[in-house]
């Protein structure tokens, strides 16, 4: 990830949490985590091969009145081709908001 991309993303972050800070009543205030490790035998994305040996993927996911933050990552454990080993070779960070339509009922992400 470049130093701008990174920046940009931080800035999104903040942002989002900000609006959303000001938005939640007491009530609905109920925050919650999730934590997920994954154990593969290899890495691949979208049909390309990017670690031939086995990998980690955490993924922490933390959440507060309807907002949600999510961290992925991709640790590899052995790398036959790059000699790369303990290194997260990639992280992904993703927010998101769920919220009930008041006319449907329905749920929307």
């Amino acid at each position: 990830m470049t130093s701008s991309s990174y920046r940009m993303t931080m800035s999104a972050l903040a942002a989002a949490v900000a609006v959303g800070a000001g938005s939640v009543r007491a009530e609905e205030a109920e925050a919650s985590a999730a934590l997920d490790v994954s154990a593969l035998s290899a890495y691949v994305w979208r049909g390309q091969v990017l670690n031939d040996a086995a990998v980690l993927q955490p993924s922490l996911t933390v959440g507060k009145g309807g907002f949600s933050l999510n961290w992925w990552a991709n640790a590899a454990l052995t790398d036959a081709t790059t000699g790369d080993s303990g290194e997260f070779t990639e992280h992904d960070i993703g927010i998101s908001y769920a919220f009930t339509c008041p006319i449907t009922g329905a749920g929307v992400t």
